[in-house]
């Protein structure tokens, strides 16, 4: 949800939100754009290292989104906040950024189900891997579900109804 409140205030800029010149510089720019975390929202990040970058106070003068969006539709700019939230219990789901008045017009809720469980990434962010180890691991979780599906649906193919 994150990702799509980015990639929707870029392409209401037409350029990037948050283009940082490293990692500890792009921190600072969302940092200085979002409001400020809780501890319970930096709890919630799961990252030592990323919690205590997080918790440092703004090293820029502050930009809300609402300043960095100016010019784009109110809805759009209220949207955008909503998922730019540092806790993701705290950001919109998917159902609901679908039901916000900025969308709401283009979903067709009868024929477009919503997802009704949770999301769990199987790699945790605070492991650090080389882009190499990243790529085989994801290799291997989509050869894993890939198996389990061939098995199931092999399964339900030799079964005859009765």
């Amino acid at each position: 949800m994150w990702s799509l409140g980015c990639i929707l205030a870029e392409m209401l800029l037409g350029q990037p939100l948050f283009p940082g010149t490293s990692t500890i510089n792009q921190v600072e720019r969302i940092i200085s754009a979002i409001d400020p975390p809780s501890a319970s929202d930096l709890e919630s990040i799961d990252a030592a290292y990323g919690s205590s970058l997080l918790s440092r106070p703004p090293t820029r003068p502050r930009k809300p989104l609402a300043e960095i969006l100016r010019g784009a539709p109110a809805d759009a700019v209220d949207l955008v906040t909503r998922l730019l939230v540092l806790n993701p219990h705290k950001r919109l789901t998917a159902g609901e950024a679908l039901a916000h008045p900025y969308v709401a017009k283009y979903w067709r809720n009868s024929r477009e189900p919503v997802f009704g469980g949770t999301v769990v990434p199987i790699l945790c962010d605070h492991v650090q891997l080389t882009a190499a180890e990243y790529r085989d691991k994801l290799y291997q979780i989509i050869r894993d579900e890939g198996r389990s599906a061939s098995l199931t649906n092999t399964s339900h193919r030799h079964q005859r109804p009765r």
